[in-house]
């Protein structure tokens, strides 16, 4: 998968959000009114309710992650989901195919999201203080396909967890899929990595900008 999307540096001057916190824009929200004349999303896929954004708020900021210096409007944002969504399904998930996500708060955690809801499969998010029998209980009663992990959480390496697990998960090739007895539907881990670093740990192979498939 590529990533053609730019990134728009942040300015230290910029806002990191203008939603407003006084009525009538709080009474929509917690009663369900119409704000501004924007309809509520009732009865909307999450697909859908990202489509209506980029419709009305294209150009305004969509996603903003001022430490990680990452600021995209809507219109960027919804190209970037739609982008990740066809290189997931290129490499295999279908609807109602599971993909987890275990990881703390990052910035491809979002696009996932969108791009899981967009293609009808079902994102499981894992709990970032799990440690190998939690992961392990999840593979196994979850039936995911598609797992996403950063390196680990404090002093905890999410990845040696994984490789204790998965039994030759090191020595796998480039686009093998995974063949394991104990998670069946299990066939591709992916590591996110930091913007801006070379991973060169083996068993890693870079797919595209910032994710690495384990």
């Amino acid at each position: 998968m590529t990533r053609a999307t730019s990134f728009r540096k942040l300015s230290p001057q910029a806002p990191y959000g203008t939603a407003p916190d006084t009525p009538p824009f709080t009474q929509a929200v917690s009663r369900g009114v119409a704000w501004n004349n924007h309809p509520i999303v009732h009865g909307m896929t999450l697909g859908q309710t990202l489509d209506q954004t980029v419709r009305f708020f294209g150009n305004q900021d969509g996603l903003v992650y001022p430490e990680h210096n990452w600021r995209l409007t809507w219109n960027e944002f919804s190209d970037y989901v739609d982008e990740l969504a066809r290189g997931l399904m290129a490499l295999g998930i279908d609807h109602g195919d599971k993909i987890a996500v275990w990881a703390t708060n990052i910035p491809e955690y979002v696009p996932l999201m969108y791009a899981t809801a967009k293609i009808g499969a079902v994102f499981i998010p894992v709990n970032m203080n799990f440690k190998k029998n939690e992961i392990d209980g999840i593979l196994k009663k979850s039936d995911t396909k598609f797992l996403f992990c950063i390196e680990g959480f404090r002093d905890y390496s999410y990845t040696n967890a994984l490789y204790e697990l998965i039994p030759g998960l090191e020595k796998r090739g480039d686009d093998a899929e995974i063949k394991s007895e104990e998670y069946p539907f299990l066939k591709r881990v992916f590591y996110i990595s930091k913007f801006g670093e070379i991973d060169t740990r083996k068993g890693f192979n870079k797919i595209h900008h910032g994710v690495n498939i384990l």
